[in-house]
């Protein structure tokens, strides 16, 4: 383990200790870690924060000014420890808004992320992120409701699912008071029955997404096991994304024939304010994501399957 990963976990330790959950900045601040291990830094430079934070390439400020909020509060803490480490100025990524202009994902870009999940090397972790990416990119929901899902809370006869607010050992939250109900395609029924029945078994788990292949098996998937598949996948396909994305190409979707309090519903909005302040134009946010994906496109190529209905 090199000194610096050492450094960031006792951060962490210590910050969860006060109280922080860290169920985002933690992997993030790992991921950081990890680049810096990659290009041989003995510490926190304001030059390899910033080559990091800036990434993906073409995504908004606010997200890199997020990145670099990470990587300032761990440069904070290791400054006291290494005097050589530099902290990221405040100002150095200013943004003029919160609002996060949403990538939109190609059926393409679905289709080889689907692909890639399903070619891992370990058949049961390729069938239970598998399983979890159609979910996530079927129902829009995010990835802390995913993770909380029991096994009531499918029902493959009404082609439903449902989040309930509740209590999960994994640290899942739904980020809204009340449940809702998401419509499913019966290709997805099928495919969580496949996933339950041929995978699963007889294994004695109320969550739906649990560890398969390594102990405790049985133990629901957390935050940390889902960026680690991130990692993975945006190595095997050369797509840098996020999980939300998936959430921001489900909503996109739904605009185009959708009313707004009926897309607010679906997505668990506390407020229709948000929604339509982050979907209220579906032609600018549909010819952004048309910008995006060319650019991506041409930068990385995929190669997996171009088929992608799940959604029918």
């Amino acid at each position: 383990m090199s000194a610096l990963r050492r450094r960031a976990e006792e951060y962490l330790q210590m910050r969860r200790a006060l109280g922080y959950k860290l169920l985002r900045q933690g992997p993030m601040l790992m991921d950081f870690i990890g680049y810096l291990e990659r290009v041989s830094a003995g510490t926190v430079t304001i030059e390899t924060a910033v080559a990091w934070a800036t990434q993906p390439v073409g995504a908004a400020l606010i997200w890199w000014k997020r990145r670099l909020t990470v990587v300032r509060g761990f440069a904070r803490h290791l400054k006291t420890l290494d005097p050589a480490c530099q902290v990221p100025p405040t100002a150095l990524l200013p943004s003029h808004s919160d609002r996060i202009t949403p990538y939109l994902f190609s059926p393409q870009e679905i289709a080889a992320l689907i692909h890639a999940a399903g070619a891992l090397r370990r058949p049961l972790l390729a069938a239970t992120y598998q399983a979890l990416i159609s979910l996530l990119a079927v129902t829009g929901m995010r990835i802390g409701e995913a993770l909380g899902l029991r096994h009531e809370d499918i029902a493959a006869a009404a082609m439903t699912v449902t989040i309930r607010p509740r209590l999960n050992a994994n640290g899942a939250r739904t980020m809204s008071a009340t449940g809702r109900t998401i419509p499913i395609s019966a290709e997805l029924v099928r495919l969580l029955a496949d996933y339950l029945h041929d995978e699963y078994g007889d294994l004695d788990s109320d969550y739906v997404f649990v560890s398969l292949w390594s102990h405790p098996r049985g133990q629901a998937l957390t935050y940390a096991a889902v960026y680690d598949l991130v990692r993975r996948l945006r190595r095997r396909t050369g797509i840098d994304f996020d999980p939300h994305w998936w959430r921001h190409t489900y909503a996109t979707r739904l605009r185009r024939g959708t009313g707004m309090e009926s897309v607010k519903e679906l997505l668990g909005h506390a407020s229709i304010t948000t929604t339509i302040d982050t979907y209220g134009n579906p032609q600018e946010l549909h010819q952004t994501g048309e910008k995006r994906q060319a650019a991506r496109s041409e930068r990385h190529p995929t190669k997996a399957p171009s088929a992608y209905n799940l959604a029918a």
